[in-house]
C-alpha cells in the first residue's frame, strides 16, 4: 500500500477545516433564542417550548460541541452560564418523550443519541460528571398503543427516574434486543451510537455486562465479512459491517477483557480489514450506497444510517487507515460530495445553510437543509479533520526521527543529575531541575490533570529555554527526560537538516522544518548544536562576522521562531556550548522565556548518584559508597571544587581509571580504591583533564556563565 503525503493530508485537512467553519452560522437557522431550543428544519420554526425535536437538539449539541462552537450559536458567556444553559437543555431533553417521529417511547435510536450528546458534552468539558449524573428522566414509562396508553413491559425502556449513566447501562446490559426499534432487527450503528455515548459517560467496565452485546456485534461483524467478500448484493450490508468494526474497536479498547471472553472476537487486523473493504465500497460519486433501513418512522418513511455518519466512526475508531494514500483519496472523494451538496434554501427573507440527507423526499424535493444531516456532516468534518492532524504529527516524528511518546514516566527525568545556577543575578543559588519543574512541567502536568489534553499553553506555562553551558553536561539528555516526564512527543533538529539540500536551500528547508513542527501538538522540540547557524551577525565594531548563508539563516529563524512561540502548542528548547555568541535577535525576550545555564553536576550529587558513573556489583551500596566518598573528599574541600566542574564523561573516565576495571565497591573492599589513591587521581585529573579546570577559555567561560541565567516574566 501506498503512503499518503503530508502535503496531500494538509490539503484535506485544510479543506474539511474550510467546510467546518461554517457551522455556527449554519446553526443559526436551526436554533430559537426565544424557547432556547433547536429544531429540524427551517420551514418549520417551533410555535412553543414543547416543540422541541430530541434527536434534532442531541445531534446539534454533538455537532456544535466538538467543533467549540455552542457559544458562538446559544451567544452565552461566561462558561458558568454556558454550563447552566446546556444542563437546562438537557433536563428538558430527559423530561420530553422519547418518541422521534411517531416511533415507540423510549426507542434506542433515540435514547443512543441523548447518551452519546451527553457523553460528547462531557468529554469536550463543557459538563462534568457530577452534572451528567445529577440529571433525572422525568417521563412516564408509557406509551401508546392503537391509541390507548399502555405501560411500557420492556425493561430496557422503564427509564423514569434514572440518570443517563445508568439508562446506557441499562440498554447496554440488555442488549442485543434494547437495540431494537419496533419490529426491527437490532442494527449496529444504533449499537456503536450507544457504545461511543457509554463509554464517555465511563459506565461500568464489567465484561459480563457487555458480553451479549460484544457477542452480537462479533456476529454481526462476521456474517457481513462473509457476504460483502462474497459480493452478495441481496444480503450484504458494508454500512452495518463498519459500524459494527467501529464498535468492536472501541469495546475492546474500553474493556480489554472482552477479547479473551468473547470467543471468535475479531483481531485489530480483521476489523482494519473490514472497514477497507467498506471504503472500497464508494461508489463514483464519492458517497456510499443505502442498505438495510435502522426503521421506519410511521410518517416519514425509512431511517437509514448516512453514509457521513459510518465515515466519522471510521475515522474515529480506525485513524490508521489515513496512513494510505488510497484511502485519502477515497475520503478526499467523500468530501467532495460534501462540497458539491451543500445546499442553500431561502423563504424569501432568510436563507439557510446545510445538507439534506435524503430521507424525506418532501424536504430533497424542496432543497431544504435538514438539521440534523448538518450536524452530522459537522462531527464527521470535525473527527476528519482531528484524525488527519494526528495523521500528520505521527508522519512528521518519522520524517523528523522524532519519537511518540504515549504516556508520563518520570524515571528518566528523576535519574537526571542536577546543577546549581544563578537566576537573575540572585545572591544565591538555585538548582536548574528545580527551576524546569516549577516553570514548565509542574504548571503542565496540572493544567492536563485538570482539563485533559490542553490545545494552547497557558501563561503559566514557559514554553521556551535556551540551555547553554560546557559540552558534555547532558542538554540532550534532560530534554529528552523532560518529554518523557509529560509524556509529550520528542523531536530532535539538528543543523544538517537546515542544510539538507544545500547552501541555496536554507530558506526552503527552514520553512519545511518550521512548517512540520507548527503541525506538531503536546511535543517537546530539541535545536541542538545550532551554534554555528545562530551566531552573530556582525562583531563588536559592528563588521560582518558571518557568510552570507549564515545571516541568511539567522534572518530566517527569527519570524519561524515567534511564529512557533506564539502558537504554544509545543515546548522547544536550544542548545549552544557558546552562548555569549548567539545572535542577540535570537535570545531577546518573545522567543526564549528562560536561558538557563546547563553545568557540570555538584560534587555531592555526583557522589550520591555515584552509579552514574562507576560500575556496581553490590547495588544496595550505592548510598554507603557515595557517603564514603564524601568523607574522602568533603564539599568543602579544595578538590571539590574541580570534582564540580568534571563533565559527565570526564567524571566516568576517572571512576573508570580509578577503580582500574572493577566494580567500585569491590575496588573499595579490595583496597584498589582508598582515600589516598582517590585524591591522588582527583590530583592528576584535575592538574590534566579536566577541562573546565585546566583550559583557561573553557574556564573563563564557565566562570561567566554560570551566573547568567534568566527567567522572564
Amino acid at each position: 500500500m501506498s503512503e499518503s503525503t503530508i502535503s496531500e493530508m494538509r490539503a484535506l485537512r485544510e479543506r474539511c477545516r474550510d467546510l467546518n467553519g461554517t457551522v455556527a452560522s449554519d446553526y443559526r437557522a436551526y436554533f430559537d433564542r426565544g424557547h432556547r431550543l433547536f429544531f429540524r428544519l427551517p420551514s418549520a420554526r417551533p410555535t412553543s417550548p414543547n416543540s422541541i425535536s430530541v434527536t434534532t437538539s442531541a445531534t446539534a449539541l454533538m455537532a456544535l460541541a466538538q467543533t467549540h462552537s455552542l457559544s458562538h450559536v446559544i451567544c452565552v458567556e461566561p462558561a458558568d452560564v454556558l454550563r447552566d444553559t446546556l444542563l437546562e437543555q438537557l433536563t428538558r431533553l430527559l423530561s420530553f418523550k422519547w418518541s422521534s417521529s411517531e416511533l415507540p417511547q423510549n426507542n434506542a435510536f433515540t435514547a443512543a443519541l441523548v447518551v452519546r450528546a451527553a457523553g460528547v458534552l462531557l468529554r469536550s468539558r463543557f459538563l462534568d460528571m457530577s452534572d451528567i449524573t445529577s440529571l433525572v428522566r422525568r417521563s412516564d414509562d408509557v406509551e401508546l398503543v392503537a391509541g390507548v396508553p399502555q405501560a411500557i413491559t420492556d425493561a430496557w425502556r422503564r427509564l423514569d427516574g434514572l440518570n443517563l449513566r445508568k439508562i446506557a447501562e441499562l440498554f447496554i446490559i440488555n442488549a442485543p434486543d434494547s437495540l431494537r426499534v419496533m419490529a426491527y432487527k437490532p442494527t449496529a450503528p444504533i449499537a456503536y451510537w450507544l457504545v461511543s455515548g457509554a463509554v464517555q459517560l465511563e459506565v461500568s467496565r464489567n465484561p459480563s455486562d457487555w458480553r451479549g452485546l460484544a457477542m452480537w456485534l462479533v456476529g454481526e461483524f462476521s456474517h457481513q465479512i462473509s457476504l460483502i467478500s462474497a459480493d452478495h448484493p441481496a444480503l450484504m450490508d458494508p454500512v452495518g459491517m463498519a459500524m459494527a468494526a467501529a464498535a468492536c474497536r472501541r469495546l475492546e479498547t474500553y474493556v480489554p477483557t472482552l477479547r479473551r471472553e468473547v470467543a471468535w472476537f475479531p483481531s485489530r487486523e480483521e476489523l482494519l480489514n473490514g472497514v477497507r473493504l467498506f471504503i472500497g465500497k464508494q461508489n463514483s460519486a464519492g458517497s456510499w450506497e443505502k442498505y438495510f433501513p435502522l426503521f421506519h418512522y410511521p410518517s416519514a418513511g425509512a431511517n437509514h444510517c448516512w453514509h457521513v455518519e459510518v465515515l466519522e466512526a471510521v475515522l474515529s475508531e480506525f485513524p490508521e487507515i489515513l496512513e494510505d494514500s488510497d484511502n485519502v483519496h477515497q475520503i478526499s472523494h467523500a468530501l467532495r460530495w460534501l462540497e458539491m451538496n451543500r445546499i442553500v434554501w431561502s423563504d424569501g427573507s432568510n436563507q439557510s445553510y446545510g445538507w439534506n440527507a435524503g430521507g424525506q423526499l418532501e424536504t430533497l424535493a424542496n432543497g431544504e437543509p435538514e438539521s440534523w444531516a448538518t450536524g452530522v456532516v459537522h462531527i464527521a468534518l470535525s473527527a476528519i479533520s482531528s484524525q488527519l492532524t494526528t495523521a500528520i504529527r505521527k508522519r512528521i516524528l518519522r520524517v523528523r526521527g522524532g519519537a511518540e511518546i504515549t504516556a508520563p514516566d518520570r524515571q528518566s527525568w528523576e535519574h537526571i543529575l542536577d546543577c546549581s545556577i544563578v537566576v537573575n543575578g540572585a545572591a544565591s543559588k538555585t538548582y536548574l531541575k528545580h527551576v524546569i519543574e516549577e516553570c514548565m512541567i509542574d504548571p503542565i502536568v496540572h493544567e492536563e490533570s485538570a482539563n485533559g489534553h490542553i490545545d494552547r499553553l497557558p501563561k503559566t506555562v514557559k514554553r521556551s529555554a535556551l540551555l547553554f553551558g560546557p559540552p558534555g553536561t547532558g542538554k540532550t539528555r534532560m530534554v529528552r527526560a523532560i518529554s518523557e516526564a509529560l509524556g509529550w512527543d520528542f523531536v530532535e533538529i539538528l543543523p544538517s537538516e537546515f542544510l539538507v539540500t544545500g547552501l541555496e536551500g536554507v530558506y526552503s528547508s527552514a520553512n519545511s522544518v518550521f512548517h512540520d513542527l507548527q503541525d506538531l501538538h503536546r511535543a517537546v522540540v530539541f535545536f541542538d548544536e545550532m551554534d554555528a547557524l545562530l551566531q552573530r551577525r556582525v562583531d563588536g565594531q559592528g563588521r560582518q562576522s558571518l557568510a552570507v548563508h549564515q545571516q541568511f539563516m539567522t534572518t530566517s529563524m527569527l519570524p519561524h521562531l515567534a511564529g512557533l512561540y506564539n502558537a504554544g502548542r509545543v515546548l522547544f528548547f536550544f542548545a549552544t556550548n557558546y552562548f555569549q555568541s548567539f545572535d542577540a535577535a535570537i535570545t531577546r525576550a518573545g522567543r526564549f522565556d528562560m536561558l538557563l545555564f546547563v553545568g557540570p553536576n555538584d560534587w555531592n550529587l555526583k557522589a550520591q548518584r555515584i552509579h552514574e558513573f562507576a560500575e556496581f556489583s553490590d547495588k544496595g551500596r550505592i548510598a554507603s559508597v557515595g557517603a564514603q566518598l564524601l568523607t574522602w573528599i568533603p564539599a568543602t574541600d579544595a578538590l571539590a571544587e574541580p570534582l564540580t566542574r568534571a563533565t559527565f564523561s570526564e567524571t566516568r573516565g576517572l571512576f573508570r581509571e580509578a577503580c582500574k576495571g572493577k566494580h567500585i565497591d569491590d575496588a573499595i573492599t579490595d583496597g584498589i580504591l582508598s582515600t589516598t589513591s582517590f585524591r591522588e587521581i582527583v590530583e592528576n585529573w584535575r592538574d590534566k583533564r579536566f577541562s573546565l579546570y585546566t583550559d583557561e577559555i573553557l574556564k573563563k567561560q564557565y566562570e561567566e556563565e554560570s551566573k547568567m541565567s534568566e527567567i522572564r516574566w
